[in-house]
């Protein structure tokens, strides 16, 4: 997972988006099956409303990506731009975050170049804008 994912994801992400490398190290947790993921999100950090596919949890003493990685390495990537991002923009809005974030889920990485696919969000942001209207938040 680190020489197929995270590593690749990192140097894409780097190159257009981020100079500084981490300060802090930033744990990942990976487990496999959604039960053992909710069971030890709950368990380890007390966290309740555990998302379904991972999340990151930025404290000021922990930085922590949680996943299940049997939803597929999109949510990971998803998560490293959230875990990146504040290295370069600690005063990014959670919006434009979310939306770069969103550039990853699905995505192909192969000699340090990122090829975008067509996701789940695509049919209701063209919803929104043949109706010129958006959605108030993420939900």
């Amino acid at each position: 997972m680190i020489r197929r994912t995270i590593r690749p994801t990192a140097q894409v992400l780097r190159r257009p988006y981020f100079e500084r490398r981490p300060h802090r190290p930033v744990t990942v947790l990976l487990f496999s099956g959604g039960g053992r993921y909710t069971r030890y999100a709950v368990q380890l950090f007390g966290d309740q409303d555990v998302p379904h596919f991972g999340y990151y949890r930025y404290r000021p003493a922990e930085l922590t990506l949680v996943m299940d990685v049997e939803t597929g390495s999109g949510t990971l990537v998803h998560e490293m731009v959230h875990a990146l991002a504040p290295f370069d923009f600690p005063d990014m809005p959670a919006w434009f975050r979310e939306g770069l974030a969103s550039l990853y889920e699905r995505c192909t990485i192969v000699q340090n170049r990122r090829t975008g696919h067509v996701d789940r969000h695509l049919p209701g942001l063209q919803e929104a804008l043949r109706t010129t209207r958006l959605r108030p938040s993420w939900n």
